[in-house]
C-alpha cells in the first residue's frame, strides 16, 4: 500500500524535478540540484512510510468477534486496542495496551507492519490459555483470580455452564480473561497467572 502510494508521488514528482535536460550548461547544474532533492524526497518519504505501524487482526469468538488493531509512528510503540462485537458490529467492550508493555510485543518488537499483523492474530488466538470457564483453576503455583468487583454468582454460573473464556495477555506475568455467560453479555472474568 505504501509502495504503491510512492510510486504515485514519483510519477507526479518526476517531471516537475527534472523535465527535460537543459541544452546550455549553465542550467544544468541547477536541473542536478533538481534531480538530488527528487531522490532525497523519495527516500524520506519510503523511510516514513516504512515507520509507520499500521495493522489488524480479527477472529470469531462464540457469539461475538474480537478484533485487535495497532497504531503508532512504529511498531516497537504502538498503540494496541482490543475490540469485541457483537453480531450487530456493536462494540460490548474494548481496551487500549502500550505494545512495550505486553510480553508478546515487547521481548522481540514487530520490525514492520507484516510482523505487527502476525504478532496481532497471536495475541488474539487464545493459545495456551484455557477455552471454557470450568477449565480455570483457582488454586496452584499459577492461578486464575477472579476479578474483585465479579459477582460470586457470575463466576459459578460460568464455571456451571463452561462458558467461552477469551484470555489474552495484558502484561509480563498475566493474562486478562473475559467470558461470554448468559444471553451473550460478555464480562471480566479474572486475571490468569504465568511464568514471566
Amino acid at each position: 500500500m505504501a509502495s504503491s502510494a510512492l510510486r504515485k508521488i514519483f510519477c507526479a514528482f518526476l517531471p516537475l524535478a527534472f523535465g527535460d535536460a537543459p541544452a546550455d550548461a549553465a542550467s544544468q547544474s541547477g536541473w542536478g540540484m533538481k534531480a538530488i532533492l527528487a531522490v532525497l524526497f523519495l527516500v524520506f518519504a519510503a523511510s516514513q512510510a516504512e515507520a509507520s505501524c499500521k495493522a489488524s487482526a480479527s477472529r470469531s469468538w462464540g457469539q461475538h468477534k474480537i478484533e485487535a488493531s495497532a497504531s503508532g509512528p512504529n511498531c516497537a510503540n504502538a498503540v494496541l486496542t482490543l475490540v469485541v462485537r457483537a453480531d450487530d458490529n456493536y462494540a460490548v467492550w474494548t481496551k487500549t495496551y502500550v505494545a512495550d508493555q505486553l510480553m508478546n510485543f515487547s521481548d522481540s518488537p514487530a520490525a514492520n507492519a507484516a510482523a505487527m499483523k502476525a504478532k496481532l492474530k497471536d495475541w488474539i488466538s487464545g493459545d495456551g490459555f484455557m477455552k471454557t470457564a470450568d477449565q480455570l483453576q483457582t488454586s496452584g503455583e499459577f492461578p486464575f483470580t477472579p476479578a474483585g468487583d465479579l459477582n460470586p454468582g457470575t463466576m459459578e454460573d460460568a464455571v456451571k455452564n463452561r462458558s467461552p473464556v477469551f484470555c489474552f495477555i495484558q502484561g509480563s506475568e498475566s493474562g486478562q480473561c473475559l467470558a461470554e455467560i448468559w444471553d451473550g453479555e460478555v464480562v471480566e472474568l479474572g486475571v490468569q497467572a504465568f511464568p514471566g
